[in-house]
C-alpha cells in the first residue's frame, strides 16, 4: 500500500516555529523550519510531478546556498 505525502513527509527532521523545538514533517497550523540537511528527503518525497515543478525549484536553490526554508501552515 502506497502512503500519503503527508505520512511521507514526517521521515524528515524540522522545527517548529524556532530552532529550539525539533519536530517531524511539517507544521500544519504553524510555521516550519526545514533545515539545509532535510531539503534532500524533502525532494525524495515529492518527486518529479510538474505539479511540484516550483517548490522544487525553491528547494533545489535553497540546497545549493546551505539555507533554511519556511513553511507557513494555516
Amino acid at each position: 500500500m502506497e502512503s500519503s505525502i503527508q505520512e511521507q513527509l514526517l521521515i524528515f527532521e524540522s522545527f517548529c516555529h524556532t530552532i529550539d523545538i525539533p519536530m517531524k514533517g511539517l507544521n500544519y497550523i504553524g510555521i516550519t523550519l526545514i533545515p539545509p540537511k532535510s531539503l534532500d528527503a524533502f525532494l525524495t518525497v515529492i518527486g518529479d510531478g510538474s505539479e511540484y515543478a516550483d517548490l522544487r525549484k525553491l528547494l533545489i536553490d535553497a540546497m545549493s546556498r546551505n539555507k533554511y526554508v519556511i513553511h507557513y501552515g494555516l
